[in-house]
Protein backbone atom coordinates (compact mmCIF):
# COMPACT_ATOMS: atom_id res chain seq x y z
CA UNK A 1 0.00 0.00 0.00
CA UNK A 2 1.30 3.43 -0.88
CA UNK A 3 -0.15 5.13 2.19
CA UNK A 4 0.55 4.63 5.86
CA UNK A 5 -1.60 6.48 8.44
CA UNK A 6 1.39 6.62 10.78
CA UNK A 7 2.94 9.14 8.40
CA UNK A 8 0.26 11.76 9.05
CA UNK A 9 -1.46 11.01 12.35
CA UNK A 10 0.97 13.22 14.24
CA UNK A 11 0.22 16.18 11.96
CA UNK A 12 -3.55 16.45 12.38
CA UNK A 13 -3.59 17.61 16.00
CA UNK A 14 -5.52 19.27 17.61
CA UNK A 15 -8.24 17.19 15.95
CA UNK A 16 -9.51 14.68 18.52
CA UNK A 17 -8.91 11.01 17.73
CA UNK A 18 -10.56 8.02 19.37
CA UNK A 19 -8.91 4.65 18.77
CA UNK A 20 -10.89 1.53 19.65
CA UNK A 21 -9.21 -1.83 19.20
CA UNK A 22 -9.54 -5.32 20.58
CA UNK A 23 -6.85 -7.37 22.25
CA UNK A 24 -7.57 -10.55 20.27
CA UNK A 25 -8.01 -8.93 16.84
CA UNK A 26 -6.19 -10.98 14.21
CA UNK A 27 -7.41 -8.92 11.23
CA UNK A 28 -6.10 -5.56 12.46
CA UNK A 29 -3.58 -6.27 15.22
CA UNK A 30 -4.00 -4.00 18.26
CA UNK A 31 -0.36 -2.97 17.90
CA UNK A 32 -1.37 -0.93 14.84
CA UNK A 33 -3.79 1.18 16.90
CA UNK A 34 -1.27 1.41 19.72
CA UNK A 35 1.37 2.76 17.31
CA UNK A 36 -1.07 5.27 15.81
CA UNK A 37 -2.03 6.37 19.32
CA UNK A 38 1.64 6.81 20.26
CA UNK A 39 2.22 8.97 17.17
CA UNK A 40 -0.96 11.06 17.51
CA UNK A 41 -1.14 14.44 19.16
CA UNK A 42 -3.66 15.45 21.80
CA UNK A 43 -6.53 15.11 22.34
CA UNK A 44 -6.54 11.36 21.92
CA UNK A 45 -7.85 8.24 23.62
CA UNK A 46 -7.09 4.55 23.18
CA UNK A 47 -9.62 1.92 24.23
CA UNK A 48 -8.54 -1.72 24.14
CA UNK A 49 -11.35 -4.24 24.49
CA UNK A 50 -9.92 -7.18 26.42
CA UNK A 51 -10.56 -10.73 25.21
CA UNK A 52 -12.43 -9.59 22.09
CA UNK A 53 -11.73 -10.38 18.44
CA UNK A 54 -12.27 -8.17 15.39
CA UNK A 55 -15.89 -9.09 14.66
CA UNK A 56 -16.89 -9.66 18.28
CA UNK A 57 -17.10 -5.90 18.78
CA UNK A 58 -20.55 -6.11 17.14
CA UNK A 59 -21.88 -8.44 19.86
CA UNK A 60 -22.57 -7.83 23.51
CA UNK A 61 -21.01 -6.97 25.84
CA UNK A 62 -18.30 -5.40 23.64
CA UNK A 63 -20.82 -3.54 21.46
CA UNK A 64 -22.19 -1.59 24.43
CA UNK A 65 -18.68 -0.65 25.51
CA UNK A 66 -17.84 0.57 21.99
CA UNK A 67 -21.05 2.61 21.84
CA UNK A 68 -20.55 4.07 25.33
CA UNK A 69 -16.99 5.15 24.51
CA UNK A 70 -18.03 6.56 21.13
CA UNK A 71 -21.03 8.49 22.41
CA UNK A 72 -19.02 9.95 25.30
CA UNK A 73 -16.30 11.01 22.84
CA UNK A 74 -18.81 12.67 20.51
CA UNK A 75 -20.53 14.43 23.41
CA UNK A 76 -17.19 15.83 24.52
CA UNK A 77 -15.78 16.86 21.13
CA UNK A 78 -18.86 17.21 18.90
CA UNK A 79 -21.54 18.55 21.23
CA UNK A 80 -24.96 19.39 19.86
CA UNK A 81 -25.50 23.06 19.21
CA UNK A 82 -28.27 24.67 21.25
Amino acid sequence: IGFNPEWIVGHISPRPILFITSSDDRLVPPEESEQLYANAGEPKKLVILKGVGHYEVYAEPAFSQVMDETVAWYQKYLPAKA
